[in-house]
């Protein structure tokens, strides 16, 4: 999206509230004629009455826009990344949680001309690794998909050999949390096995995301954009009052909307990391925060990682976890 300047990673987020308070600098500099803006293809357009129409894409393209040069606040989401699965039997080991896609969001200036604008799927739940999550862009704003999660493993004798490119969570937007090994599989290989993926990969200005959590007897939850994965729980997503659910909802597939109106909320939550499962010991107990799951995925159009896979009784093989969310792009401007 061209701009005065050529660094979309110093926009920070906007000091302008959606109820449209301190737009006096917007007013002055631009005046009246905003409504002469024309954007083609428009995506899916939402007036809620605010003072801004919103212009919301689910899906790729290319947008031409004519007009003066205009402020307008975005919102970029990347796909989440998939959790891990549970590929060899034995006591059941909780997987890692996928990874939040990256998510940017502030405001910058929009001039004439033609820009791509492009919407991440979900990385798909794995048997093994997590799938990672595809990014997403508006112009020159690229986001990174969500790292995915590590496998649960359990057995020594699967032929999987020492789990280091299976257990550890994916780098990405968000990264992915590393899978869990219950004893006594887990002190025969170094810890590092089942780190969580790195987040803010590649690096941008200000972060994207977070760090997945490491895992270990308990596997890890995925970074989100608003913070890091755990032992278990996962990473919480950012929010933009901005882009409230309430706002843009009407944008949403019908099927969806009830869902994603409770997933992002009133405050605009995007980006959440999936959880970690617990992990079933030899004893027989479960271990650690993340809860029991059957592999949830992330919702749809909200960047969110896919939840770990985690449910007794045992044994379990070739168990997939959650996919991820697809990402979402969206800005507005003012119209009065």
């Amino acid at each position: 999206m061209a701009i005065r300047s050529q660094n979309f990673n110093n926009f920070g987020p906007s000091n302008k509230t959606a109820s449209g308070k301190e737009r006096d600098y917007h007013t002055a500099r631009y005046g009246p004629g905003i409504l002469s803006l024309e954007i083609s293809p428009a995506g899916n357009v939402v007036e809620p009455g605010n003072g801004y129409r919103y212009h919301v894409y689910l899906s790729p393209t290319t947008i031409t826009v004519l007009g003066k040069p205009t402020e307008i606040d975005y919102l970029v989401v990347a796909g989440g990344g998939g959790a891990g699965g549970q590929y060899s039997p034995g006591p059941s080991p909780g997987s890692g949680g996928g990874g939040a896609g990256g998510m940017l969001n502030g405001s910058i200036e929009l001039l004439s001309g033609s820009y791509p604008i492009s919407v991440g799927g979900g990385g798909s739940g794995g048997s093994t690794t997590g799938g990672t999550g595809g990014p997403s862009r508006l112009g020159n704003i690229i986001v990174s998909g969500g790292g995915g999660g590590g496998i649960g493993y359990w057995s020594t004798s699967s032929g999987l050999g020492p789990p280091l490119f299976w257990a550890q969570g994916r780098n990405g937007g968000s990264g992915g949390g590393g899978g869990s090994a219950p004893p006594p599989a887990r002190p025969s290989y170094p810890t590092p096995s089942f780190f969580g993926g790195i987040g803010n990969t590649p690096p941008t200005t200000p972060p994207q995301g977070n760090n997945g959590g490491n895992g270990g007897a308990t596997a890890g939850g995925g970074g989100g954009a608003g913070g890091s994965g755990g032992s278990g729980p996962a990473g919480i997503g950012r929010t933009d009052i901005r882009f409230a659910a309430p706002l843009i909802a009407p944008a949403i597939p019908a099927p969806l909307q009830p869902t994603w109106t409770t997933a992002v909320g009133d405050l605009g939550t995007y980006a959440s990391g999936g959880r970690g499962s617990f992990s079933i010991t030899p004893e027989g107990y479960l271990s650690g925060g993340g809860g029991a799951g059957g592999g949830n995925p992330g919702h749809a159009y909200t960047g969110g990682g896919g939840s770990g896979y985690g449910l007794r009784p045992s044994p379990h093989s070739n168990i997939s976890g959650g996919s991820g969310g697809s990402g979402i792009v969206v800005f507005r401007y003012l119209i009065e």
